[in-house]
């Protein structure tokens, strides 16, 4: 079920937001007291998507023009998690990650420090927690609280529970699910960049993509990463049963032939048809994201062009492989 946080362009048949108008974006003053950032002019935002009980909490962080946010201590989250720079460096630990470049984090695993997206133009970080059962931060040191007052009062914002309110092994997470078809990998993590979207699959002669299941086995999301040159179909029009996210992470295109350019992004409502995208005259980079994978499946996958064809190899073979490490 598809939660909203801070004002969004209302639409019967989907919602629209953007890095591009963060003055739209609200969050309780004392959660943002509370944060490691209180000091930094930034704006976030906020998505809950799919299964009420296991979705995807996806968050939007802007930070202001020539401001660096501290470094957060060692850390990780139980969740299997997803992060993109879409403007600006996001470092973690000894990696750093560009305009474009991406992370995908498996669940449990700690890593040394991270950072939202910054630089002399600002930032925008895209952060993808595929269970909201497992959103707390978890820190490395044995000095650190089980539960700090931000874990309390991000409950209450986004209004979900989980390890942010309990240490019931039942309320949280389970273990990491995270496979890609960007191959095997053996460390906690996987980089990415869009940059480097010709080695993906090709899906014709303007696409390339790539994709992820990640989170819960049954309900979690399914992550869709694609690059189309200019004026070709991204994607045909599809419906599918649950919400849809997209973001222009580079580039421009038109949606059912309203324009998104860098920074926009919309959800588009479950059972409503999705129009047709068409990449603009510098090609289009898009970040897509299915709440629920029960539901990701078009009606008509006979009818499908572009990086919605590629939703079967997503499910059928990722799930294979997810179900044969279970």
């Amino acid at each position: 079920m598809l939660q909203t946080f801070g004002e969004v362009a209302e639409n019967e048949d989907h919602v629209g937001l953007s890095f591009r108008d963060t003055a739209r974006w609200t969050v309780p003053e004392e959660l943002r007291r509370s944060s490691r950032t209180a000091n930094t002019p930034f704006d976030t935002t906020a998505l809950l998507l799919g299964d009420g009980e296991v979705g995807p909490v996806m968050l939007f962080l802007a930070v202001q023009p020539g401001f660096t946010p501290p470094d957060a201590p060692a850390h990780g989250h139980a969740s299997d998690n997803f992060r993109l720079s879409a403007r600006g460096v996001l470092p973690m630990g000894p990696e750093s990650y560009d305009e474009g470049e991406f992370r995908f984090q498996r669940g449990w695993k700690p890593y040394p420090s991270d950072n939202y997206a910054h630089g002399p133009e600002g930032g925008w970080t895209v952060l993808c927690f595929a269970d909201r059962r497992g959103v707390k931060v978890r820190h490395v040191s044995p000095s650190a609280p089980t539960h700090s007052a931000g874990d309390a009062r991000l409950a209450a914002w986004l209004g979900i529970t989980g390890d942010l309110t309990s240490d019931d092994p039942a309320d949280m997470a389970g273990a990491s699910a995270l496979a890609t078809t960007l191959g095997d990998f053996r460390k906690p993590f996987q980089n990415g960049s869009y940059a480097d979207a010709d080695s993906w699959p090709r899906i014709d002669e303007s696409t390339h993509a790539a994709g992820s299941l990640l989170g819960d086995l049954e309900r979690g999301p399914v992550l869709v990463l694609a690059s189309t040159g200019a004026g070709g179909l991204a994607s045909s029009g599809f419906t599918v049963e649950t919400e849809v996210f997209h973001l222009v992470v580079r580039g421009s295109c038109t949606v059912d032939g309203a324009e998104q350019v860098a920074g926009d992004m919309l959800v588009q409502r479950p059972g409503f048809p999705m129009g047709p995208v068409v990449a603009g005259p510098d090609g289009a980079e898009i970040l897509a994201l299915f709440g629920d994978r029960r539901g990701a499946t078009p009606a008509r996958p006979d009818t499908l062009r572009g990086w919605p064809t590629i939703l079967q190899t997503i499910t059928s073979e990722l799930g294979e492989t997810l179900a044969s490490r279970a």
